[in-house]
């Protein structure tokens, strides 16, 4: 259970793996955002969700480590 904002960040940082810059963009204060993402990826709802999401992609594009490793 998420609330909004974290689903946000958890979308956010998907996109470059970078929390600073997903808890910006998930609307957290830019003064705040690197201790804000910190705090967020500790938090395990968070982590599982991004664990879950990562997962999904993979299996999606069917690109994994191994595949990039190979090409």
């Amino acid at each position: 259970n998420l609330t909004p904002r974290q689903q946000r960040f958890v979308d956010e940082y998907l996109i470059d793996l970078n929390a600073t810059q997903a808890a910006t963009r998930a609307g957290y204060s830019a003064k705040t955002a690197a201790s804000q993402g910190e705090r967020l990826l500790r938090n395990v709802d968070v982590a599982a969700a991004i664990a879950a999401a990562k997962k999904a992609r993979t299996e999606r594009t069917e690109v994994d480590a191994d595949y990039v490793l190979k090409r």
